[in-house]
């Protein structure tokens, strides 16, 4: 029951990817453009992508462990042909070019290859585990930096990625790990005092 209603959301936002694409040609200062631009629609079938392997590890797991090298080769060789054929090496999820939906979900593959062939680097962090916090404070960072109008500095690099990586230590430290620590412990339910 899960495959359809993934493949139909896909869809649907590929849809709202495709008319965002095109809206933002025609209509850049419309506030539909805007309010599409700022929705989780367009967007969601990345994550969708990253769900079905999740739901289907076992059988997708082959693909990604040990291989990071050649998921990184096939980024880079489909980075390549874009920029030769099309004049563009851009990754931008919002163009929809002819082959950003697959530099995109390669992408997604170099970042789980990478995550499930070097696995002893996790030693490093000593098991803190700040992928979540990296996930859910990056782009809220980048979005304000842009809305802000801060656009073009190089110092926008490191604080790009130094400021969500501060954000995700803080949460795992203060919210992520307190929160584990809970885990088993047992709950009164208020409801039946």
């Amino acid at each position: 029951m899960a495959w359809p209603i993934l493949v139909g959301a896909a869809l649907l936002s590929l849809w709202a990817m495709h008319t965002l694409a095109n809206w933002l040609k025609i209509a850049p200062n419309y506030n539909s453009t805007s309010m599409l631009a700022s929705n989780i629609l367009p967007y969601l079938w990345v994550f969708l992508v990253g769900s079905t392997v999740a739901l289907s590890w076992p059988r997708f797991r082959w693909l990604f462990a040990g291989k990071a090298l050649y998921w990184i080769a096939a980024c880079g060789a489909m980075t390549g042909l874009n920029f030769v054929v099309f004049g563009t090496s851009r990754l931008d999820v919002r163009a929809l070019g002819p082959l950003m939906i697959l530099r995109l979900v390669l992408l997604g593959g170099v970042v789980l290859s990478c995550a499930y062939t070097l696995r002893s680097l996790a030693r490093v962090l000593r098991g803190n585990d700040l992928s979540y916090g990296l996930y859910l404070y990056h782009m809220p960072v980048i979005a304000t930096l842009s809305y802000a109008g801060i656009k073009g500095h190089w110092w926008l690099w490191p604080m790009a990625i130094g400021l969500p990586l501060v954000l995700a230590v803080l949460s795992w430290f203060w919210v992520e790990k307190p929160a584990l620590a809970l885990k088993g412990r047992v709950w009164v339910d208020l409801g039946n005092l």
